[in-house]
């Protein structure tokens, strides 16, 4: 009977090590931005981002201190942020972006994910269709050409990742690892697509807080790209003016070898031109059109507003 008694007893304080260890790291904002009340906040959970943008849940909490004044009774709330337990790991000596570094890793992806290894041998159909561009379910038959300089993989996951809840993969997804000797890495439609209505294309990515990423855009001939500033796990939808022929691309640069990229939901929403017009246009796609690209009539979103001529052109 003390036999089980004392098993009991271990395999409790086992169950509880693993709690201790599987705690969430919690970090508080120095500067009041807190409303007097304890929650959510919008000022705190975009301050959160911009100091960590790994944080997996923010709020609002009455310091441990009680009141801010005393004399007045005011009570202080502080922002607080909850991180992945390596943000606290006080044993490791770590630079500033280690914690980043050990999270967009193959190492820490095969943590809570299973992998399998993309073939890298592509080819664009003859007439790409928004099927072939809706990519959610499945990485290894979608349509978005993956670039050289990463290995890429299908992942699945198995476990908890380092992301808030509402903010991770779901089901199927895809990784890009960067190889030595390349800081920047793509996925790219076929060229020459053509749509009888506006395009719209949508993408959830994460990446280290280093990692650039762009959504370029290529019609007539021009390239035009700029930044993609969405939060981590956040969906990132834009629309594109109808054109009848047209390419994109997605663009992560500032890498470092073993830097590891997460994509999921994308997609790209067109009505396709004719079968005899996408033909004519994927012929064609590599020679440049005199006509003038309609971006520049178009000043009403904020993307497109942003966007620059781009000095590389798609791979």
């Amino acid at each position: 009977m003390i036999d089980r008694w004392r098993l009991l007893l271990w395999l409790t304080l086992i169950a509880l090590l693993q709690l201790s260890i599987a705690e969430d790291c919690v970090k508080d904002i120095a500067e009041d931005i807190c409303p007097q009340r304890e929650g959510f906040d919008g000022d705190c959970e975009s301050k959160c981002l911009q100091q960590f943008p790994l944080r997996i849940s923010s709020g609002c909490f009455l310091r441990s201190s009680g009141t801010l004044l005393s004399f007045f009774g005011i009570r202080s709330f502080a922002c607080r942020c909850s991180l992945p337990s390596s943000y606290c790991d006080a044993t490791a000596v770590l630079n500033a972006f280690a914690p980043a570094r050990l999270h967009f890793s193959l190492p820490a992806i095969q943590a809570h994910s299973t992998i399998e290894r993309l073939n890298g041998e592509q080819s664009c159909p003859l007439s790409p269709s928004p099927f072939d561009l809706s990519c959610s379910s499945s990485f290894s038959s979608c349509g978005w050409l993956r670039s050289v300089g990463a290995d890429w993989f299908s992942a699945r996951e198995h476990g908890i990742m380092p992301f808030s809840p509402q903010e991770s993969p779901t089901g199927d997804y895809l990784v890009a690892v960067s190889k030595e000797g390349f800081t920047s890495i793509s996925i790219d439609t076929c060229p020459g697509l053509c749509s009888k209505e506006d395009v719209n294309v949508t993408v959830r990515v994460w990446r280290a807080p280093w990692v650039v990423v762009e959504l370029c855009f290529k019609e007539e001939g021009q390239t035009m790209c700029a930044p993609v500033k969405t939060p981590n796990g956040r969906p990132t939808t834009e629309v594109m003016p109808q054109t009848n022929s047209f390419s994109f691309s997605f663009r992560f640069s500032n890498l470092t070898v073993g830097d590891a990229v997460l994509i999921d939901d994308l997609s790209t929403i067109f009505e396709p031109c004719p079968l005899a017009q996408r033909m004519r246009n994927t012929a064609l796609s590599s020679f440049p059109s005199p006509v003038p690209s309609p971006l520049s009539q178009v000043e009403n979103s904020p993307f497109r507003a942003s966007m620059q001529p781009s000095k590389i052109g798609f791979q």
